[in-house]
């Protein structure tokens, strides 16, 4: 896997770091290494949230920024305010299903939270995984017409049909 990464790193580099700026999230997923981290623990992620789409209101869940998932205001590479979401490889499954319960009753969807979030191939689950999927799904949801979304009843979005 290693080395199909360092095989499209110049794909990479012309195609994908460009758009970084203009994107509404960037995900980063690696190894904090000033932890100490056991060799095992899944790799943490790095979300960086800008503020050109509405995000799920995270700040009275991540208010201290010495937990494993906290939420940070920064500036990004141009000088923007937005909001970096940090969720540790090593985050208490506890902690990670309350911030999951409070992105999905956001959605108020009929469905229950899916299960399957955050499964790797090893069948081992990943916390940070699991938090980057959520929001991605929000999103995704959020933007979806109601039309196309069965069993949701008309409310939400209603002022976009």
């Amino acid at each position: 896997m290693l080395a199909e990464l360092d095989r499209r790193e110049p794909e990479s580099e012309a195609f994908i770091r460009p758009q970084r700026s203009h994107a509404d999230i960037v995900v980063r997923f690696a190894p904090i290494e000033q932890r100490g981290d056991p060799p095992d623990t899944p790799l943490s992620a790095e979300l960086l949230l800008r503020p050109t789409i509405r995000h799920p209101d995270l700040s009275g869940i991540l208010a201290d920024s010495d937990q494993p998932m906290h939420l940070k205001l920064t500036r990004d590479e141009d000088g923007r305010p937005v909001d970096v979401l940090h969720v540790h490889g090593y985050v208490p499954r506890e902690d990670s299903q309350t911030l999951e319960k409070a992105i999905w009753s956001e959605l108020r969807e009929p469905a229950d939270l899916p299960e399957s979030l955050g499964t790797l191939d090893n069948g081992r689950r990943s916390e940070p995984l699991a938090i980057t999927q959520l929001l991605l799904l929000y999103h995704l949801l959020e933007a979806a017409p109601l039309t196309s979304r069965p069993g949701v009843a008309s409310g939400r979005n209603a002022g976009s049909l």
